[in-house]
């Protein structure tokens, strides 16, 4: 969004030190899944299933 404003959708997900450089989003077995990257070095799937 111009100017970096949202609006936030929820709690935030806790698990990286730092900023987020990419995030993904697909199914994996038929269940939803984000996928985040951040400058440490580590990347985490993110279970979205409700």
């Amino acid at each position: 969004m111009a100017g970096g404003e949202g609006i936030r959708l929820g709690a935030p997900m806790e698990g990286h030190e730092g900023k987020i450089d990419t995030v993904a989003a697909t199914e994996i077995q038929g269940r939803p899944v984000a996928m985040t990257a951040g400058k440490g070095g580590v990347v985490r799937v993110w279970d979205l299933t409700p």
